[in-house]
C-alpha cells in the first residue's frame, strides 16, 4: 500500500505542535497531525486549564461544600475543553488529523498504530516531532506507585483526599498545596531548600513561608 503523502507531519497536538499544523496549513501545504494521547497537550489536559480552574474554585470553597465535587468538575470542564479542541481539529482546512502513535520506518516516513489496532503509513517531507515531555516518576521507598502522583494523574482525582504530600516548593507545587488546603484536604510540602520558590527574592519567600505556617 502506498503511503499517504504530506508535506508536513507533526507529531504532538501540544502547543508546539498546534502551532507547526495551523501555521503550515494556512499556507496552503497538506499536513497530518498525529497525537496518541490528548489533543491539547500539557496545558489544556494537565496544566494550567486544569490547575488555574481548580485554584478558581477553591477560592469559592465554603465550609460544607463538597470537596470530592470540586475536583470533578475540574475533570467536567476540562474534558469539554478538550472535547471542543479536538473537534476543532478535525474541522481544520489543510489538516488530517490521526489518533494515534508514530514510529519512523526512515527518515521521511511514519507507521502510525491507532486505538482499534490497524496502522496506517504516512510519508512526508517535512516531519516536527513535537511531544513534548513526561513527569520522571520518584522512586521513594515505602511509597506504593499507584499512590505516587504527577502532574498527569493530580487532576484526574475524583474524591479529595484526606492527607497530601508534595515533593518541592516550586510555585506550581505551592499553588496545588494552597488549593487543596482550602478544600481541607491536610498538606505536607517537603523541600530541600529552606525557604518556598528559592528563585524569589528573600522577602517573597518569607511572606509564603508565613502564610504557609498560619494556614497549617
Amino acid at each position: 500500500m502506498n503511503p499517504e503523502t504530506f508535506h508536513t507531519i507533526v507529531i504532538g497536538a501540544g502547543s508546539g505542535g498546534m502551532t507547526v499544523a495551523v501555521g503550515m496549513a494556512n499556507l496552503g501545504y497538506p499536513v497530518a497531525l498525529i497525537e496518541g494521547a490528548h489533543v491539547g497537550g500539557d496545558c489544556t489536559n494537565v496544566g494550567c486549564v486544569p490547575s488555574k480552574t481548580l485554584i478558581h474554585l477553591a477560592r469559592q470553597f465554603r465550609p460544607g461544600d463538597d470537596p470530592d465535587e470540586v475536583l470533578r468538575t475540574v475533570i467536567r470542564k476540562r474534558d469539554t475543553l478538550r472535547d471542543k479542541e479536538t473537534e476543532e481539529v478535525r474541522r481544520m482546512e489543510n489538516v488530517t488529523f490521526i489518533q494515534g502513535w508514530a514510529a519512523f520506518r526512515d527518515a521521511h516516513t511514519l507507521e502510525v498504530s491507532q486505538p482499534d489496532g490497524s496502522t496506517r503509513t504516512l510519508r512526508g517531507k517535512n516531519i516536527v516531532i513535537a511531544t513534548g515531555a513526561r513527569p520522571r516518576p520518584l522512586e521513594i521507598p515505602g511509597l506504593p506507585e499507584e499512590r505516587a502522583l504527577t502532574n498527569e494523574s493530580l487532576f484526574d482525582l475524583r474524591d479529595a483526599p484526606k492527607h497530601l504530600a508534595i515533593v518541592g516548593a516550586g510555585i506550581i507545587a505551592l499553588e496545588m498545596a494552597f488549593a487543596f488546603h482550602k478544600l481541607g484536604v491536610q498538606v505536607t510540602v517537603f523541600a530541600l531548600d529552606e525557604r518556598p520558590i528559592p528563585r524569589a527574592i528573600p522577602e517573597a519567600s518569607q511572606a509564603i513561608q508565613a502564610e504557609l505556617e498560619r494556614r497549617g
